[in-house]
């Protein structure tokens, strides 16, 4: 049911704008992520959604956070050169977790957040890095354009 309202929202995303759609597979190392990304581009800035599709888990022995769900919105910059920049807002859902002080920083918990990122086009393949810095965690992103408009 997540699933289908994930693609749900994907859907309704690309069909509100007439513009350049490039969509990303996402993986975040920190806690082993999957998830999909979708931006869409209007001429010089753009907007994106991010959204999970496999649950992470942090494992660092007797601390962990279990079942970690993320899921952003923000908007793109888009600049000459083909590269482009990003900032946005992120939430964040947890499952089960168990902390031992030291190991991992408490604000690991915080259901909000933002994050930063940059990334480039070489044709129609993309590639983007976002970054939260209050919880240090990074997303790489793999893209590729699927509906390629002229855009000023």
């Amino acid at each position: 049911m997540k699933t289908l309202i994930c693609l749900l929202l994907l859907s309704f995303f690309t069909t509100i704008c007439n513009s350049q759609t490039t969509i990303y597979g996402t993986i975040a190392p920190g806690d082993r992520e999957l998830g999909l990304r979708l931006d869409q581009r209007l001429s010089n800035y753009g907007l994106y959604i991010s959204l999970p599709v496999i649950r992470g888990n942090y494992l660092y022995g007797e601390t962990y956070v279990r079942h970690h769900h993320k899921i952003a919105l923000g908007g793109l910059k888009y600049f000459r050169n083909g590269s482009m920049a990003s900032v946005g807002i992120s939430y964040h859902r947890y499952g089960q977790y168990s902390f031992i002080d030291g190991i991992m920083p408490r604000n690991t918990l915080e259901p909000f957040s933002f994050e930063i990122g940059i990334g480039t086009r070489m044709e129609r393949f993309s590639y983007a890095l976002t970054c939260d810095p209050f919880k240090t965690d990074f997303t790489a992103c793999f893209g590729y354009l699927i509906i390629k408009k002229h855009v000023r």
